[in-house]
């Protein structure tokens, strides 16, 4: 009796752990991306898919030393858990998972725009090496969630001395702020007030929006979600809601920053983009399967929460994942992104 309770036991459990796995690998098939559990493991497709196959084998060791009617359901489990593992696979794959680094591999066009987005992780990161950095990709626009004032403002003094005239705007003087950073060849920016009627979600968040003083050029968005945790679940909610209703037909807008968020987290806020109408960057550039936290993990293995995205009156050039910092002190990695109007301005 114990041994059929026990069999009986097991059987669900392997059900509901293949089900879930499989629910984590495609969670926008089943309408659960944003849910409580398959948040955080969806964010990790690719391990999942190892799980999953190193769970079919096991199954399969099941199958071969039970006998009888026994053997089918671990025969059944592991040829499921196999179909998981590989739709895992080709799904990451499909995203794009190249880390090349080329410096500038963008055209020389006047009216081009490079975006570099780093989460520091509380000025974990010496300002001269954001610095360096960014001068190499030929950043014109950094976005640096968890960056202090001060050290923005040496990170924008740093570019300047090198050549790349920077203005730094944060949304606190300490490392729980995020800072952005302007070059001065897109114009005088400011910071955006909140909403006369009251803060929005993302308002409320340490997301920092900016707008050209003159109207002409796009608004400027350095993100800093919530993160997913499970007592601040509805707040990230709310704020990728609020970014993705920003991205509607007829604005003119660059978000990058810290999105915790991957883009199959964002599937039900699609519109004809990736988040509303805006697109990621390293989508278009097949780059988006490479983690960017934490950078503990190879980055085919992370999760891409980091992202730059842009409304429809933009077209990606090129899109990366600096893979090449590791060990500078944060654990995200940086995306770079260069963007081109898609018409003449």
């Amino acid at each position: 009796m114990l041994k059929t309770v026990g069999a009986v036991i097991a059987a669900v459990i392997a059900t509901a752990v293949t089900v879930l796995l499989g629910v984590a690998i495609l969670p926008g098939l089943f309408g659960l991306e944003q849910t409580q559990i398959i948040v955080q493991l969806s964010a990790f497709r690719l391990l999942l898919a190892i799980l999953a196959a190193g769970a079919a084998l096991l199954a399969v060791v099941v199958g071969v030393l039970l006998r009888g009617s026994r053997r089918v359901l671990p025969f059944v489990l592991a040829s499921a858990l196999a179909v998981v593992s590989v739709t895992g696979a080709v799904v990451t794959a499909s995203r794009g998972v190249d880390d090349r680094v080329v410096a500038g591999e963008a055209t020389d066009l006047a009216d081009q725009v490079t975006v570099l987005a780093w989460n520091t992780l509380g000025d974990a990161v010496d300002p001269g090496t954001i610095a360096a950095i960014a001068v190499r990709e030929g950043a014109d626009v950094v976005s640096l969630p968890e960056t202090s004032a001060a050290a923005a403002s040496a990170v924008a003094a740093a570019m300047t001395a090198s050549g790349r005239p920077m203005v730094a705007h944060s949304t606190a003087s300490d490392a729980h702020g995020t800072s952005l950073l302007v070059s001065t060849g897109l114009g005088e920016y400011a910071v955006r007030a909140p909403s006369p009627t009251g803060s929005t979600a993302i308002e409320d968040s340490e997301t920092l929006i900016a707008d050209p003083v003159l109207g002409r050029g796009p608004t400027l968005v350095a993100v800093h979600t919530t993160a997913p945790l499970p007592s601040r679940l509805d707040d990230w909610r709310a704020e990728l809601a609020d970014l993705a209703g920003r991205c509607v037909a007829g604005t003119d807008v660059i978000m990058a920053g810290d999105f915790n968020a991957t883009l199959d987290h964002l599937a039900g806020l699609r519109g004809d983009g990736d988040l509303g109408d805006c697109d990621d960057a390293a989508a278009a550039d097949a780059a988006a399967g490479l983690g960017t936290w934490p950078t503990e993990l190879p980055a085919v293995l992370g999760a891409p929460i980091d992202h730059v995205m842009a409304s429809p009156t933009w077209v990606s050039v090129s899109a990366h994942v600096l893979t090449d910092v590791d060990g500078t002190g944060s654990d995200h990695r940086p995306v770079v992104a260069t963007l081109l109007p898609r018409t003449p301005r």
